[in-house]
């Protein structure tokens, strides 16, 4: 029997809160995972900017194209602190995903 995780109450007609918990909210399969997402309110659309130090990894889609990361090694390689790499690849023989270290 396959399980489904519960979808979050919420009041419909606040649209912030809607939008918030749509963003935020992952089914607890993926609750292993330590990751952190941004949103900015105020400004909406664009950068956020943090201490180069509290960026631990990047993770890059098991479909991200070589293209895409290309240009991000390039651009992270002119950081002065090494940022570890990973690819998520996706399972021939299961219904699950594996994250890589990239060399």
């Amino acid at each position: 029997m396959m399980k489904h995780a519960s979808i979050p109450q919420f009041d419909r007609a606040d649209p912030r809160e809607m939008l918030d918990r749509g963003l935020l909210t992952k089914s607890v399969h993926w609750s292993y995972e330590k990751e952190w997402h941004l949103i900015g309110h105020q400004k909406g659309f664009g950068s956020v900017e943090f201490r180069p130090e509290n960026l631990t990894g990047l993770i890059f889609g098991a479909m991200t194209p070589p293209a895409t990361i290309q240009k991000a090694q390039t651009m992270l390689s002119k950081r002065a602190l090494p940022l570890p790499l990973f690819q998520a690849k996706v399972s021939r023989t299961a219904f699950a995903v594996s994250i890589e270290t990239m060399k």
